[in-house]
């Protein structure tokens, strides 16, 4: 058995300056998740009370006219983050139920807030009357899915706010069928497939993170034995060792990822891809595919600039 840290982390998606079909994710904020169980109970937060707080902040620094996007998984498809969306905030991601919109009520009474039950995504997809429709993408190469679309109200999730919702399926059955939906309901369905594939750029920033700048190796929380003083038997915990284990918990990640968004921000400046992709083609002949940088690449690049 394993114990780490859990950090909620909320990234940018930063197109390449000369492929703006190509994209990187900066993380510029994170938080700290604790378990229920190691967490005073006037401390604790869930996790999607703490991306709730990150995306509040994000949306403070940025002007009022510009309008965010922001991409998660089912964890954070919830009525904490989407009921609380700050005005230009758009939300994208997997989707469980959908109602209709409310009928117009002439008569006495409060107005309705939802329509009828619609088409659950497994209900939809299964759907004979619904035929599926074939749609290209370029998202993780050339690939044709089928899809099907509905629009309606998340009564649960999102009370009074239209989302869209598309079901995707895989014709040759190599992948499971998927369910989409996005608050940006003009956003047609190769939009929000397109949209909801820039999420794999964050699982590509963790893994960058780890293997090059060996995010996961700092065991910040274990206690060290005193001297002469048998050690007992470890036990997990999030600051076993007071103020500097917490200390060391709160300041490695956030180094790191302030690293990793500078290294991105210096190459997208002033590094040189061409020459980049040449050296990178040389010491790895069998990459013969190879057309665009990886964030190694530009690692390669900052380390042979700083031995100038």
């Amino acid at each position: 058995m394993a114990f780490g840290h859990n950090w909620v982390v909320l990234s940018v998606v930063v197109p390449f300056p000369w492929n703006k079909e190509k994209a990187i994710a900066v993380p510029v904020l994170w938080r700290l998740y604790r378990p229920e169980k190691y967490t005073p109970p006037s401390q604790y937060r869930k996790r999607t009370e703490l991306a709730r707080e990150l995306i509040q902040i994000f949306a403070s620094w940025v002007p009022s006219d510009m309008r965010i996007h922001v991409i998660g998984d089912s964890k954070y498809a919830c009525k904490t983050i989407l009921r609380a969306l700050p005005p230009g905030v758009d939300f994208t991601g997997p989707v469980i139920m959908l109602y209709g919109q409310p009928e117009t009520n002439l008569g006495p009474g409060r107005p309705r807030k939802k329509g009828k039950r619609l088409l659950s995504p497994k209900e939809l997809a299964d759907c004979e009357t619904v035929p599926w429709r074939k749609v290209k993408l370029d998202i993780y190469g050339n690939i044709t899915v089928l899809v099907k679309e509905q629009v309606g109200i998340w009564y649960r999730v999102a009370p009074g706010r239209l989302v869209r919702v598309i079901v995707t399926r895989d014709p040759r059955g190599r992948m499971k069928d998927g369910a989409y939906f996005t608050t940006q309901t003009e956003l047609c369905c190769k939009d929000i497939l397109r949209v909801f594939s820039k999420r794999r750029t964050l699982e590509l920033c963790f893994r960058d993170a780890k293997q090059y700048f060996g995010i996961e190796k700092p065991q910040n929380g274990w206690w060290r034995r005193r001297r002469g003083r048998r050690q007992k038997k470890k036990k997990p915990g999030p600051n076993p060792t007071g103020k500097i284990g917490r200390q060391a918990i709160l300041h490695t990640l956030p180094f790191i990822f302030s690293v990793y968004g500078i290294l991105v921000v210096w190459y997208f400046q002033y590094g040189n891809r061409e020459e980049d992709l040449k050296l990178a083609r040389k010491f790895c002949p069998w990459y013969r595919h190879k057309k665009e940088v990886s964030f190694q690449d530009m690692l390669n690049a900052a380390r042979r600039h700083l031995r100038k």
